[in-house]
């Protein structure tokens, strides 16, 4: 969770009645039940296992996600069970109080290959350095058992 959205990996094909493919935001406020944000659309083609949020600080809107995972592939590129999505704020036109993010696949991450092997969690440290956890032996064609900076 993230000001008011929340974000959901997994291996669904809809949220809410739309399609949705394994990557989904949902505005969550005191006012609001959830709805769909109408310009996230990401579609992987397998299970999203996990999602980090990138930001410069905590006071400013995120500029983009690392998701990994079982998928090879996001939005039809391909994705080896790493990627990061760059967000650009969009203003969602029937209500100007309101903001979704367009997420668009970063094509200069994991450009060497990606991860051979599922990646089930993604952390940070303070200066935002991160990492990847999961059951593979190589990230961008060097050996990383199981962690690895990336």
């Amino acid at each position: 969770v993230y000001k008011r959205q929340l974000l959901l990996g997994g291996s669904f094909t809809s949220v809410d009645g739309e399609t949705r493919g394994g990557l989904a935001r949902i505005q969550i406020d005191r006012y609001d039940d959830g709805s769909l944000d109408p310009f996230f659309s990401v579609w992987a083609n397998g299970t999203v296992r996990a999602i980090r949020l990138q930001q410069e600080s905590s006071y400013s809107l995120p500029t983009g996600l690392i998701v990994g995972g079982d998928f090879t592939a996001l939005n039809g590129l391909p994705r080896n069970h790493i990627a990061r999505l760059s967000l650009t704020l969009a203003e969602i036109p029937d209500d100007p109080y309101e903001e979704g993010f367009v997420a668009h696949v970063d094509g200069s991450f994991a450009a060497g290959g990606g991860v051979d092997g599922t990646v089930f969690a993604l952390g940070a440290l303070p200066d935002e350095t991160h990492f990847a956890a999961g059951n593979f032996a190589n990230v961008s064609g060097s050996p990383r058992t199981s962690i690895a900076h990336l």
